[in-house]
């Protein structure tokens, strides 16, 4: 069933005609959003009062920028949430919505980033943190000795042999994610703009469809290609940053006790890298329902009398509404729900101590330099 043929229909008002399938698809979802504003509710008052002392004792008018990055990637899961749990009420919304999903992902992506990097602190503090770190062919997949496995072909340039990581090497993880965020909002943007452009409707065997300008099988493989590639490209470049991260910060060692939990963080956050796989992967699942159905008027004729009025003349098809263009976008705002609900249960257990992150770096500055003096006495005995 064409979303843009579905203006002004909510399951709501034809909730005694909805299919079994459905109703599971609202409980889950349900579910997944009372679970999601329930903890995100329960870290908001448990951390408020410790945010408030903290910004007394330090001095700070407003929060620091890392407080606010961690506020964001705390928040915003539920207000990502609520448009999915809208789009199981207003199917011809969903495409609108899911613009707005990948741009609220977009920007907890992009804080998680400037989250990890400032954990390092103050330059000149990542460079130094980060030339002790020890020669890996950082690139390539874990089996070769790297942290790549989402996209290891990038160690054929960027790690032929083993290598410190280098700033360098965080700016181009950064730039990857940056990618992501860029093509996921504009493959949002694409489909948004493709299904406003309906050129009229047909029923093809026993499914009806919209035509528009941007149809085609060329342009469906090329979303699908860009949607798997972006989702790769994203999560090699996080898995770059989190991991130099974690080995700077020295969590990669079982005797440090405050820790940042860069690398749980990191995984938490990779699910908003995954949300343009997980709809493709959705788009193979072969579940529909032909019934119920709704009439759609589709003009084929019209003449224009001699005193300028016009008259027209056309067919009604009755269209199955739960066909594959409006189950794929209800069976993804489910799972987003039930993500976001993982995510903020994570989010409240990972991101308590906003301001252990510079003590962390500076602690493991004062071990390089130690390690520095060290070697240095060596050689000189």
């Amino acid at each position: 069933m064409p979303l843009a043929a579905l203006y002004g229909y909510n399951t709501v008002a034809r909730e005694n005609e909805l299919p079994a399938g459905i109703w599971v698809l609202i409980v889950l979802a349900s579910f997944g959003l009372l679970l999601t504003v329930g903890f995100t509710l329960l870290s908001v008052c448990r951390n408020f009062r410790r945010l408030t002392s903290r910004l007394d004792e330090g001095g700070y008018a407003v929060p620091p920028f890392k407080w606010q990055l961690a506020r964001t990637i705390c928040a915003f899961p539920v207000s990502i949430c609520g448009l999915a749990y809208s789009c199981l009420f207003f199917p011809a919304a969903a495409v609108a919505l899911e613009l707005v999903i990948a741009i609220i992902a977009s920007v907890v992506v992009g804080s998680l980033t400037h989250y990890m990097l400032d954990a390092l602190g103050p330059a000149p503090l990542p460079a130094r943190l980060i030339q002790r770190l020890p020669k890996k062919r950082w690139w390539c997949a874990s089996c070769c000795g790297g942290f790549n496995d989402a996209l290891p072909q990038l160690g054929l340039c960027l790690s032929k042999k083993e290598h410190r990581l280098q700033l360098s090497d965080l700016r181009i993880a950064f730039m990857l994610v940056s990618t992501f965020i860029w093509v996921f909002i504009l493959l949002s943007s694409w489909q948004t703009a493709s299904s406003m452009v309906v050129l009229g409707y047909e029923k093809v065997d026993g499914w009806c469809r919209a035509k528009t300008l941007l149809e085609g099988t060329s342009t469906n493989t090329t979303i699908t290609i860009l949607a798997i590639t972006s989702t790769l490209v994203g999560g090699a470049g996080l898995s770059i940053i989190a991991n130099g991260v974690t080995m700077a910060l020295g969590e990669d060692r079982d005797d440090i006790e405050k820790r940042c939990n860069i690398a749980a963080k990191a995984g938490a956050g990779s699910i908003y890298l995954n949300l343009p796989l997980l709809k493709v992967l959705i788009g193979l699942i072969p579940w529909t329902y032909e019934a119920p159905t709704v009439s759609v008027a589709v003009t084929t004729a019209h003449e224009r009398g001699p005193d300028g009025s016009w008259t027209t003349s056309g067919t009604t098809l009755e269209c199955p509404i739960y066909d594959k263009e409006v189950m794929v976008p209800l069976i993804y705002c489910t799972l987003v729900c039930l993500l976001m609900a993982y995510t903020t249960f994570t989010n409240g257990r990972l991101y308590r101590e906003h301001d252990w992150e510079q003590t962390q770096a500076e602690e493991a500055l004062l071990q390089v330099e130690v390690g520095n003096s060290e070697e240095t006495s060596d050689d000189s005995d």
